[in-house]
């Protein structure tokens, strides 16, 4: 049986977002839909993808060495499936779609809403979606892949 391709994306979201509850958020799935998902992958591997030995008590989910392996080649797939929508955008000639910001109220009120005032004139196909957080929940989110920019005052773990 072939892999399909968008059980791989499930895949990666797992264990981006740390689990099937997160996962299932992030891709707007039901829980059981991304669990599904994941079982119809081992079906179709013959491979344990998901270390089932450490459930409950809100750990998060533990990819087997299989399932990083494949997780890994899932975030290849999402690389090139994201070129292939920036190389039609491009070809389009204009730039479209959602995205999504988060920041503190200061920076939000301050910055983001007259820059969101002139991208909505200069680009009228972006969809801006705004997400009050704090440093701590949106560095989650934005490696989470849940938001695509992220505004902080400062972050300690980026080198200077």
């Amino acid at each position: 049986m072939p892999l399909d391709p968008r059980r791989l994306l499930v895949l990666r979201a797992v264990r981006r977002a740390g689990g099937v509850l997160a996962a299932s958020r992030a891709l707007h799935l039901t829980p059981s839909g991304v669990s599904q998902h994941l079982v119809r992958l081992e079906a179709e591997t013959g491979l344990t993808l998901v270390d089932r030995s450490r459930r409950g008590g809100g750990r998060s989910l533990e990819l087997t060495a299989a399932g990083q392996a494949l997780a890994d080649h899932a975030e290849h797939l999402a690389d090139v499936l994201a070129d292939a929508d920036r190389e039609l955008t491009t070809l389009r000639g204009r730039t479209s779609g959602p995205v999504r910001i988060g920041g503190f109220d200061t920076v939000l009120c301050r910055l983001l809403a007259p820059a969101i005032t002139e991208l909505s004139v200069s680009h009228p196909a972006i969809t801006p979606h705004v997400v009050e957080s704090d440093e701590k929940s949106g560095m989650a989110m934005l490696r989470s892949g849940r938001l695509d920019l992220l505004l902080v005052e400062s972050n300690p773990d980026i080198a200077q």
